[in-house]
């Protein structure tokens, strides 16, 4: 009982220093995704082939397409994908063994003060497998 009653102490503690740092990180937190990750999904085993990636950009067309950024391991790799100002899609291959680092991030503008624009990203991890019968001599 103490315990809730603390949270919902700090909670409230957070929510009422929220405006004093301006209004519109609180409506940036909590607003809409501006890309949201379709395939692949989190952990996904792929071969050879790779595996296709589609991406979808907020309907409110906040998501700036131009600033839209894929890296694979660190690499950047948006050339290989095709970007519209709905989303992006692509097919990607020439994955390393074991895991690989999947980094999708676009600018948009922010919900209060419009003008702002803010950064969103996300990040999986792939897990490249090639066949037990692939020769690697």
């Amino acid at each position: 009982m103490r315990r809730l009653r603390l949270n919902a102490v700090l909670a409230g503690a957070l929510l009422a220093g929220v405006p004093m740092l301006g209004g519109g990180l609180a409506v940036t937190l909590f607003a809409p995704p501006m890309l949201t990750l379709e395939t692949p999904e989190e952990a996904e085993t792929v071969g050879l082939g790779g595996f296709d990636l589609l991406v979808r950009f907020d309907a409110a067309g906040r998501a700036e397409p131009a600033t839209f950024q894929v890296l694979l391991n660190g690499v950047d790799v948006t050339d290989l994908v095709e970007t519209a100002p709905n989303g992006a899609h692509g097919h990607l291959n020439g994955l390393r063994d074991g895991p690989n680092t999947l980094r999708l991030q676009v600018f948009g503008r922010g919900l209060w003060p419009p003008a702002v624009l803010v950064e969103e990203s996300r990040e999986i991890e792939i897990l490249y497998r090639p066949p037990l019968s692939l020769d690697r001599a």
